[in-house]
């Protein structure tokens, strides 16, 4: 519909363009107006486009996109250079996008200025952009609803992105913009540099989660937290990130804390229990063979335990367990381990004592046990021990035997009148 006069250079080469193509005109203090338009214009204006021409934009298309094309039109003319604008027009119940690029063209009228109007349809971009939106915030919606922290570092280690867990992990909300190191204490930072710069350079991109790091995060108030971390070097528009799964480790640790109370404590006398006994012993039998050093056992039974329960009940027998476990625990040394074998028996471990040193040390126990007394309904209660003694010689080829050998000098202290500590001199 471009008319034979009016700028007959375009005429012939935008009615086979197959996109929609408008000349417009300004005159001072008068509406836009279309002058010119090609077939395919169509799909913009509501009217046929006989009825179109030379008729004020608010004419041909409502007034919401006659406002922002007669707006743009108005900076082009002004400034004498191109704008570009993104509209939605619908044409028979469809809503589609376009993006119209108005450039100033030149007019034989010294008080009207002309413009042309190229209108691209996007409708896919926009499809695709709002498909990305999406996915993006269905992605952040995930990371952010994680209970492990997402950070994202760049190559100069300056965080770029974190996630709602990283923030309350760090107890920061403005973590992006500042460095990795922030986030760890200043013992720690140089070797964590030289990690990060390795790991970027490195032929693994990525270390999993069986392969976690414990490291120690430190939070904005400048309290310490313990952090599992795993890492991954990543692509992002070529550009080299390294993002990081963190994991607050606190009550993993408490949790781990008790349950290794639960698995190696004895409930009733708060000693070492047979399990952690057995492994301790078997330890410290190895450590001993490997560097020739002494170790030394005492086994200890609580005499006529089974009187105490028969006369005055397991209450009272369990109470006698407690202070005997007790008076040993705090005479012991602090190399010392004291566990409770099974039923009244208490074993003690004692690495680097000779024979001689664990007798001392034996006649100590046993002295402080049975100076103590254990009330019962205003009487008290006079409780020993016997003791029997081995330390590893050459003979033990077991941490078993060894085990064996301090058990049956035990007996042969009961069978001697109890209260007594006894070693055989094949031990000493």
């Amino acid at each position: 519909m471009f008319t034979d006069n009016d700028h007959p250079e375009l005429k012939a080469i935008l009615e086979l363009v197959d996109t929609p193509i408008w000349v417009v005109e300004a005159e001072q203090t008068q509406p836009v107006n279309l002058v010119s338009c090609n077939a395919p214009s169509l799909v913009i204006a509501q009217f046929p486009m006989a009825d179109i021409i030379n008729q004020p934009l608010s004419n041909i298309v409502p007034q919401y996109l006659a406002s922002q094309l007669t707006d743009a039109v108005t900076i082009t003319l002004a400034r004498n250079e191109p704008q570009q604008i993104e509209i939605t027009a619908n044409h028979r119940g469809v809503s589609r996008w376009w993006k119209a690029t108005i450039s100033p063209v030149e007019s034989s009228h010294e008080m009207t200025k002309r413009a042309l109007i190229t209108f691209i349809d996007i409708g896919e971009i926009k499809t695709l952009q709002k498909a990305l939106e999406k996915a993006n915030s269905r992605f952040r919606a995930i990371v952010d609803s994680a209970n492990d922290g997402v950070i994202s570092i760049d190559t100069n280690e300056t965080i770029l992105f974190a996630n709602n867990a990283a923030k309350h992990i760090f107890q920061n909300n403005h973590l992006v913009g500042q460095s990795i190191n922030s986030l760890l204490p200043k013992k720690f930072r140089s070797k964590h540099s030289q990690y990060l710069k390795s790991f970027e350079h490195s032929n693994v991109p990525s270390r999993p989660m069986h392969m976690r790091a414990d490291v120690m995060g430190l939070r904005k108030d400048g309290s310490h937290v313990p952090l599992e971390i795993s890492i991954a070097r990543i692509s992002v528009e070529g550009e080299t990130e390294m993002t990081a799964l963190v994991r607050d480790t606190t009550e993993k640790n408490k949790l781990i804390r008790e349950l290794n109370h639960i698995s190696t404590i004895d409930k009733l006398t708060s000693l070492y229990n047979r399990r952690y006994a057995e492994s301790l012993v078997q330890t410290e039998f190895e450590r001993a063979k490997r560097y020739a050093s002494p170790l030394s056992l005492l086994f200890i039974d609580i005499d006529h335990f089974k009187r105490f329960n028969d006369n005055f009940g397991h209450s009272v027998g369990d109470r006698i367990l407690q202070s005997v476990a007790s008076i040993i625990h705090a005479n012991v040394r602090d190399v010392d381990s004291a566990c409770r074998w099974g039923g009244e028996e208490i074993l003690v471990v004692a690495p680097g004592l000779t024979i001689d040193a664990a007798l001392i040390l034996s006649e100590r126990l046993r002295g402080a046990v049975a100076a103590a007394k254990v009330d019962y309904k205003s009487r008290e209660l006079s409780v020993t021990v016997s003791i029997g003694l081995a330390s590893l010689s050459n003979e033990h080829s077991y941490a078993e035997e060894l085990i064996e050998t301090a058990d049956e000098n035990m007996y042969t202290a009961k069978r001697n009148g109890r209260n007594q500590c006894f070693t055989a001199s094949s031990v000493k």
